[in-house]
């Protein structure tokens, strides 16, 4: 006698509790809720926890979806283990290595994808610190938790040869960013001159004093490489005044 298998308690839910059959019932993503389309990006759940209970519990682990797009495929492993640790009777089982680089690719495909849109729309000269910021925050993410370096080269007409480049990641207060990294990309691009920036995490765009010695540290190797250094942006949040200090424009460094 064939044993019958017992069916699954996600297979007895109904279509519409289902994510891919809610999909395809309303013919488009639009409209579902962050949890389905997550479950669908998952595949499949763990044993005692089907995919829909797991995808709330993963967006659960980050307080919303927002901090989980911002993660790379690390970040997202490291605060799967956070929580599991603490919710010892509710884990987050069945998400490894090769899930969280599958979903950080998705994340990333989606970012790199709003990137190209905004660049559209940037300025194609730099006339000013305002000009500048717009290429910078085209490649930050507000609300990451580190400081990154960027460099944006320049032709004789202050034109950018390239997007903005991140040369460091540092830590949660600094970022180890020095004249050998700028300067590399300043001179594999043949730049005329180059304008650098990082983000606050804190959203408050005041520099430090290291940022005030980096600065100087920058415009010394210029002079010796002959690739002049026009400004230091810190960005902060958007909505603190203009959401950047420009080093040059504050007179706080003299160029």
């Amino acid at each position: 006698m064939v044993k019958k298998r017992r069916e699954s308690a996600f297979a007895r839910l109904s279509p519409d509790a289902k994510p891919r059959e809610r999909m395809a019932a309303l013919g488009t993503a639009r409209g579902m809720r962050p949890d389905e389309l997550l479950a669908i990006l998952l595949k499949t759940g763990a044993k005692g926890c089907n995919v829909c209970e797991l995808s709330r519990r993963l967006i659960s682990a980050f307080n919303g979806i927002g901090e989980m797009i911002r993660c790379d495929w690390k970040g997202l492993m490291a605060r799967i283990g956070e929580y599991n640790k603490a919710h010892r009777d509710s884990r987050i089982l069945g998400i490894g290595r090769v899930k969280c680089m599958e979903l950080a690719a998705a994340f990333e495909f989606v970012r790199l994808a709003y990137e190209a849109k905004v660049e559209d729309d940037l300025p194609a000269e730099i006339a000013d610190g305002a000009d500048a910021a717009k290429w910078f925050r085209a490649r930050m993410r507000f609300g990451d938790d580190r400081e990154h370096f960027f460099v944006l080269p320049l032709d004789a007409a202050h034109k950018p040869l390239s997007q903005a480049i991140c040369v460091s990641s540092g830590l949660l207060n600094g970022t180890p960013a020095g004249a050998r990294e700028v300067f590399a990309q300043a001179v594999q691009w043949q730049a005329s001159s180059i304008i650098v920036a990082h983000n606050h995490p804190s959203g408050d765009p005041t520099p430090s004093g290291k940022d005030i010695e980096l600065t100087k540290e920058l415009l010394a190797a210029s002079k010796v490489l002959h690739i002049p250094l026009l400004d230091h942006l810190v960005i902060g949040s958007p909505g603190s005044g203009t959401g950047f200090i420009s080093l040059r424009q504050s007179g706080i460094v003299k160029f």
